[in-house]
């Protein structure tokens, strides 16, 4: 099943090529139908464009979060019609025909038993926004940023999008801007500022972060067709903490929409993500508590620098346990540049105060089975922070069987009725955010 797996989970990695046969104009336009697997459908989009750029195919799978993602080597001799699936190195080849008006692919050469069926419902249609690359200023530097602006007539409110940890673009939060441009609201997306990553840790402050996110909102601020009073935020993981940052240090924020984000310490954040990861690599409890207990030490060494030999000694023994790599505890004490950049990111993830001067309308989103953080306990600390603050107006919703991305789990689930289905998005996640946002954006 691996070869399937990239088939369903988001963040595919495709090159495009031109299609190879004539009678194109049977096959241009947009294909709608499922992918089938054990009895289990999917919602799919297939559109194929002839224009500028030549012959085209793009793959939507909306319950999986992808959107218009190109396919390769599209070649169409009537009825006959193949085309790639590409991963990296990987690829799945699928062949079929199209005729009447019906696509039906299926996976050459034993792949997995996927069923593609589709129907041409017409020409693709034109997006209900206009898209336009921008520069969002940081610091000393600049950011590419795109602005997705709804068709109907304006002025609109706005939406910034804060990324999550790690090296990340604009591309990575299309889905989200293309999805609030259709509900009505502007939406910025920027690529996140390169910063150096030491341990799986990023050299950058979350003011500096917050920074970028308030010049994202001061450029939307000058644009005639932005309501300026009604521009809010929606961070993602790390990006719900960043907007929090960003909406302590501004009165120009109408709104904050935090997904999937942490109310805890970095040591509480990394201590449960670790048990986590060697609890799927079949570690005892045991194995686990003696992981944890390291860290958790090496972490307040990062803290006060205390008793630098004592702590090596405890690394060293360590290191011959089978729990410390992917632990991942290292095998010497972090030098000074190491330290700098584990002290930011106990600041960056610890964003229980932020939230206590947040006192605009918020909305927080969880899926119930985050791997990645503790939903319990952010919960809890993030309402604590929010009701010392005699914030009125804040919306919490914990959705059943969701994961970190809010997508339920391929298998069966407690949803399914002992049956096999795809992995997808929580329902009503999306519905929630689009409906919460108009209601407060539409207030005077």
């Amino acid at each position: 099943m691996r070869r399937l797996t990239f088939l369903l989970i988001p963040l595919f990695v495709f090159a495009c090529t031109k299609m190879h046969r004539p009678k194109t104009d049977l096959i241009v336009g947009r294909w709608q139908g499922y992918i089938e697997l054990n009895k289990a459908k999917q919602d799919i989009i297939i559109d194929i464009l002839n224009d500028a750029g030549g012959i085209r195919a793009l793959l939507s799978i909306p319950n999986a979060m992808e959107l218009e993602t190109p396919l390769a080597n599209l070649q169409y001799s009537p009825p006959r019609l193949s085309l790639e699936m590409r991963k990296g190195s990987e690829k799945m080849t699928l062949k079929g025909s199209c005729k009447g008006g019906v696509m039906q692919l299926s996976p050459a050469d034993g792949g997995p038993p996927l069923r593609f069926e589709l129907e041409r419902t017409g020409q693709v249609p034109p997006l209900p926004y206009d898209s336009e690359e921008v520069t969002v200023r940081s610091g000393d530097g600049n950011l590419s940023g795109t602005i997705f602006t709804p068709r109907s007539s304006g002025p609109h409110p706005a939406i910034v999008l804060v990324h999550g940890s790690g090296r990340q673009t604009r591309d990575g939060l299309r889905f989200y801007a293309d999805f609030f441009a259709r509900n009505g609201l502007i939406a910025l997306t920027y690529d996140k500022r390169q910063v150096e990553i030491i341990n799986g840790n990023e050299l950058v402050k979350a003011r500096d972060l917050a920074t970028d996110v308030l010049d994202g909102v001061q450029l939307l601020k000058e644009r005639k067709e932005v309501i300026p009073t009604k521009i809010g935020l929606w961070g993602g993981s790390q990006g719900a903490g960043v907007a929090a940052t960003a909406a302590s240090m501004s009165k120009d924020i109408a709104f904050v929409i935090g997904v999937s984000g942490g109310g805890i310490s970095y040591t509480e954040l990394v201590t449960y993500q670790t048990g986590n990861r060697l609890r799927k690599r079949g570690f005892s409890e045991r194995d686990i508590s003696q992981a944890i207990a390291v860290i958790e030490k090496l972490h307040l060494f990062i803290h006060d620098g205390a008793n630098p030999q004592q702590m090596q000694a405890l690394l060293n023994e360590a290191s011959t346990n089978s729990w410390a790599g992917p632990a991942g505890i290292p095998a010497k004490l972090p030098d000074e540049h190491e330290i700098k950049s584990w002290r930011n990111a106990q600041y960056l993830d610890n964003t229980k105060l932020s939230w206590s001067d947040v006192k605009i309308p918020i909305l927080l989103i969880w899926g119930e089975n985050d791997m990645s953080v503790p939903v319990n306990a952010s919960v809890k600390n993030i309402s604590e922070a929010l009701t010392l603050n005699r914030n009125s107006d804040v919306t919490i919703k914990v959705f059943s069987g969701a994961d970190h991305a809010l997508m339920l789990p391929a298998g069966v689930r407690a949803d399914t009725n002992g049956k096999w289905d795809f992995s997808r998005l929580a329902p009503g996640y999306l519905e929630l955010m689009a409906s919460w946002a108009l209601e407060r954006t539409r207030k005077p």
